[in-house]
């Protein structure tokens, strides 16, 4: 008769060696599926408009980029699995990757002319666009903004009749922070652009005071943009979806909220 002890012993090594080859096989199962999925995974080339607060430098943590669009783009990453490679870019070098197929898409308001070269994907939020006057500087119609000279930001649409209209002194500026500023120094009569954005920026520099009247021109949608050359069209739904997802369920108006709170 054989020793209990001993039969224990050798029955819980039989199971042992059972367990570690059960868990090799599943630890390389697992390893082989990790690998098919990083195989499978999309990374998006993303434009994020140079615009504060749309996308902005972090102060604090170099590399690090901080505003409306980044936080958008970290959620989709999250939701969908897929790398979003996203870079910073003025207004108007995002029109021109868009319709190079530089970049895979962006997100910001929509414009007609956009058309041509990229898809109106799905919608984030809306935006009123117009002209914002200094204190003392009558806009009560756009008659009056004749004879003003308006801050524009380079390649911005504002809305059509407007970006057309030659009879105007539109002035050409990097960004809104260059016009609220010259604004504020009585280099230029008003700023044109997203009135939410400009607001933003004139709250950031306190300089409330000295800021009046507010002429309407347009509303449009802030929208994912998605070229029509992006050598990932194929995901062109998927990234539509997930900002639907995003809109439904209350998330990207915390992003809107958070950053065009002012």
């Amino acid at each position: 008769m054989r020793d209990v002890a001993v039969d224990k012993q050798c029955n819980f090594g039989v199971y042992m060696k059972s367990f570690f080859t059960k868990a090799s096989v599943l630890s390389l199962t697992l390893g082989l599926c990790l690998s098919a999925f990083s195989a499978q995974a999309t990374e998006f080339k993303v434009a994020m408009i140079q615009l504060d607060p749309w996308t902005i430098p972090d102060p604090v943590r170099p590399g690090y980029l901080m505003g409306i669009v980044p936080d958008l783009m970290r959620e989709i990453e999250k939701r969908t699995g897929h790398k979003v490679t996203g870079r910073m870019t003025p207004y108007a070098r995002v029109e021109a990757d868009l319709e190079n197929g530089l970049v895979d898409f962006s997100f910001m308001a929509w414009g007609p002319q956009r058309a041509k070269y990229a898809n109106k994907g799905a919608a984030g939020f809306t935006l009123e666009f117009g002209v914002w006057a200094v204190k003392g500087v009558s806009i009560k119609n756009y008659a009056d903004l004749k004879g003003k000279t308006i801050s524009v930001t380079r390649g911005l649409k504002v809305e059509p009749y407007f970006d057309a209209d030659t009879t105007l002194d539109k002035e050409p500026d990097l960004d809104y922070t260059v016009g609220v500023k010259k604004a504020k120094l009585g280099r230029v009569q008003a700023v044109a652009g997203s009135l939410s954005t400009i607001k933003h920026v004139i709250a950031g520099m306190s300089a409330q005071n000295s800021f009046g009247d507010i002429l309407v021109l347009t509303s449009t949608e802030a929208t994912i943009s998605y070229s029509k050359k992006s050598p990932n069209i194929a995901h062109e739904n998927l990234i539509n979806n997930t900002v639907r997802q995003i809109v439904a369920d209350g998330t990207m108006k915390k992003i809107q909220e958070k950053w065009l709170k002012n």
